[in-house]
């Protein structure tokens, strides 16, 4: 392939995805392309060189979805395909397929590729670029969120992280959980060290998971908290309230059979302690 066959190749490709965009609908569902289209795309596909990384059957099968669903999208889109520049539109899509899966994973297992299926077929390779992007510098301590954008939300990657820190910031803000901002630590239970408790997590856990309504998330929280407060049964944590706060945030569903899970382990800790403790000298 020649720099002018590539440039045309990118240059179709470019044009789609932008009709693509002023669509706006996902490509999703079955395809309706012809068997003679499927068997091009499998000799285009056997005409790509493949790293050792890639070059097995689930990348194979990988890059063979993502060229049919790029066919389908040209067609739901009403954009002549070129079929005489086939070859040269699938090299250019299975680079940035694996730019993409390079950039966010260090896996490239199957389920890891067909992750980023959809973001290559709509933006390319284009968001590797957000790890230098000052507008989502804030974000660059927490970096899974940009991966949890490119594969949740593929069609508006940098849109959805525009929603997180908007909500995150709102949240931070708001007097009705000034309490749940807090000193960063991390919490231990027994001999295991569990998540690390920062000041915008029950923030950012809202507006990650909870989307459609983080304050009814938080205002649940604080109810929690409370509730486990005042339980008789773990009143030993009362002295490390930050185990209440992991408990409401990251177990909402059964946190009592977490808070009890933490007495349980730090009650064998110290009975392993106790077992250490050198004997005491006898006197005569």
């Amino acid at each position: 392939m020649n720099i002018a066959e590539v440039d045309t190749a990118r240059n179709f490709i470019d044009k789609a995805r932008a009709a693509q965009t002023e669509r706006g609908i996902a490509v999703r569902g079955r395809h309706f392309l012809s068997q003679d289209q499927i068997n091009s795309i499998d000799l285009a596909v056997g005409k790509i060189s493949f790293t050792d990384q890639f070059n097995n059957a689930s990348g194979h099968n990988a890059v063979t979805y993502l060229l049919v669903r790029f066919e389908e999208l040209c067609r739901r889109n009403r954009f002549a395909y070129p079929e005489e520049h086939r070859e040269q539109i699938s090299a250019v899509l299975v680079k940035e397929l694996f730019n993409n899966v390079n950039t966010f994973t260090k896996a490239p297992a199957e389920k890891t590729i067909n992750a980023y299926i959809s973001l290559t077929l709509y933006h390319g390779d284009s968001f590797c670029s957000v790890f230098e992007e000052k507008e989502f510098a804030s974000l660059r301590d927490r970096s899974y969120l940009y991966n949890y954008a490119a594969t949740e939300y593929p069609l508006a990657p940098r849109k959805r992280l525009r929603e997180v820190i908007s909500t995150i910031k709102e949240l931070k803000e708001d007097k009705e959980f000034e309490s749940l901002r807090s000193t960063a630590h991390t919490p231990k239970s027994g001999k295991k060290t569990t998540r690390t408790y920062t000041p915008s997590y029950p923030f950012e856990i809202a507006a990650v998971h909870h989307p459609s309504d983080p304050r009814g998330f938080l205002r649940g929280v604080l109810s929690t908290i409370d509730e486990l407060k005042k339980d008789e049964e773990f009143i030993s944590l009362r002295n490390k309230p930050y185990h209440y706060r992991t408990a409401a945030i990251f177990h909402p569903t059964k946190p009592r059979k977490y808070l009890r899970k933490v007495i349980s382990d730090n009650k064998a800790l110290k009975d392993d302690e106790d077992k250490n403790l050198p004997e005491a000298p006898e006197h005569s």
